[in-house]
């Protein structure tokens, strides 16, 4: 169940954000964080936190405290363009220093994971261990329309070939998008149906001012669970809302 755009704390739905994470702990799931854990991103913007209910140092405090229960269900964080600002702002990579502390890995722009799922029965030839390749990024740029949203995702997955699932975040719209493709196979001559699938994650923030004053539509409050199966090549995926 991958998790995107916390933005903590600046008008973070943080009581939302905590019952995800123990729903996933609860479930045993495994999860995914996709950019823009922190909100700060200038010098201005630093020394405001000081007046706010979280300084910096704070808040860092109490999102590894929210995550350290399911540390090791965290595949991978990437950063978004809000973490790179602090880094710009401070010389500090804030999110290196979260994901140091708990032990997760780290990736900056563009991450794939390769996950094989299940595991080989010599009994059941049609049982076997599935490999999975999932690339992950923050996501960029701008775009109110959902098509526009849209397109940046499957732009994206059309630049890769032999991705099974693509995950961004950073325009807080979540959708989930199927695609496919023909893949020919020069060995057999023959041709097959690839299935991609893509999804872009929702938002924890809510009612930021810049979001109201830009008049930007708040974030539907879904998050979705994917199932990949380890007894076929299969990719589900549904909804979740807390």
């Amino acid at each position: 169940m991958p998790l995107g755009d916390i933005h903590f704390d600046a008008d973070c739905n943080v009581e939302r954000l905590i019952k995800d994470v123990e729903y996933i702990q609860k479930n045993g799931f495994y999860t995914l964080l996709i950019g823009d854990l922190f909100d700060v991103g200038f010098f201005n913007q630093v020394r405001t936190m000081e007046e706010k209910e979280q300084t910096l140092n704070s808040a860092m405090r109490s999102l590894k405290g929210i995550f350290t229960p399911i540390k090791d269900k965290i595949l991978c964080v990437v950063e978004g363009n809000h973490d790179r600002r602090i880094s710009k702002a401070t010389g500090f990579d804030i999110v290196e220093e979260f994901t140091d502390d708990l032990g997760i890995p780290y990736a900056r722009g563009q991450a794939v994971l390769d996950l094989r799922i299940g595991q080989r029965d010599p009994s059941n030839p049609r049982v076997g261990k599935y490999e999975y390749s999932v690339a992950i990024s923050h996501g960029y740029g701008g775009g109110r329309t959902y098509g526009a949203k849209a397109n940046k995702i499957t732009h994206w997955a059309d630049t890769w070939e032999g991705i099974d699932l693509f995950v961004i975040g950073h325009v807080h719209s979540p959708m989930s998008i199927p695609k496919a493709r023909y893949v020919f196979d020069r060995r057999t001559g023959s041709v097959k149906i690839s299935e991609i699938r893509s999804v872009v994650l929702g938002a924890y923030q809510e009612e930021a001012l810049y979001a109201v004053q830009s008049l930007y539509p708040p974030s539907a409050r879904i998050n979705y669970l994917v199932y990949l199966s380890g007894n076929e090549k299969k990719i589900t995926i549904s909804e979740v809302s807390q």
